[in-house]
């Protein structure tokens, strides 16, 4: 038995569902609750001492990082070359972009996502606590990022390793689509304003979903509720003060 353990609102969780399911491996999905501390249970410790989804159990093979996950069952199982090529150069290019994301994308991307929960959410939920100056300050590393990904990633590349999708199209996409809930709050910019000077970004983030359907909508849906309700406080916000 593999089981997955995750959340639907855990970026790196969705990628590796959707990676999943589009290549119809049979893993198991474990929906952790992460308002109720489950990744903080003595049980989940024991499995998982790091304590993070999502978490990957295959016999007694315990694996966490989404990037080794997904790099462990693409070499584990039959899947198409292009997710996690055998070549050395097309391989170190996916490596280097798996690599290249967990601290230029992952944490100005989680930092705002955090400012947003704190916005939205306090006294609820105050996992960590970003003011606005961070905020802003991670909005600034996040554009440079863009701007790295618009004039080096996805400069004559369909996709961010190549001509291919992969695993870490996987990844870069669901970190950036969790940033619809900037649309919750008025003190940074919405999503569409934040993508609109990288149009090879969003023509990607476009690409990448398309490519990945009908299971792109499928795992992304409890986002979207989420989202949806973010920008209906949003505009009940500005509307109060017309």
């Amino acid at each position: 038995m593999v089981t997955l353990y995750m959340n639907l609102m855990s970026q790196p969780a969705r990628a590796c569902m959707l990676f999943c399911r589009i290549n119809c491996l049979k893993v198991e999905e474990y929906q952790i609750n992460l308002a109720a501390g489950q990744t903080r249970s003595q049980d989940f410790r024991k499995m998982n001492p790091l304590g993070k989804i999502p978490c990957l159990k295959d016999g007694d093979f315990v694996v966490s990082e989404s990037a080794a996950i997904m790099r462990y069952l693409a070499q584990v199982n039959e899947v198409p070359d292009h997710w996690y090529p055998r070549d050395p150069q097309e391989r170190a290019r996916v490596n280097s972009a798996l690599d290249w994301y967990h601290c230029s994308l992952r944490l100005p991307a989680i930092m705002l996502t955090w400012y947003v929960v704190g916005q939205t959410m306090q006294p609820t939920v105050k996992l960590l606590s970003v003011n606005d100056r961070s905020a802003k300050r991670q909005l600034a590393v996040l554009k440079d990022t863009l701007k790295i990904m618009e004039g080096f990633y996805l400069a004559g590349r369909d996709f961010v390793a190549g001509d291919h999708i992969s695993i870490a199209d996987l990844l870069y996409s669901c970190e950036l689509d969790e940033l619809q809930l900037l649309d919750s709050v008025e003190q940074l910019p919405t999503f569409e304003e934040l993508l609109e000077p990288f149009p090879k970004v969003r023509a990607w983030m476009n690409r990448v979903a398309e490519t990945t359907e009908p299971h792109w909508t499928a795992v992304t849906a409890v986002l979207q509720k989420v989202v949806k309700r973010g920008r209906e406080r949003r505009q009940q916000i500005i509307s109060s003060k017309l």
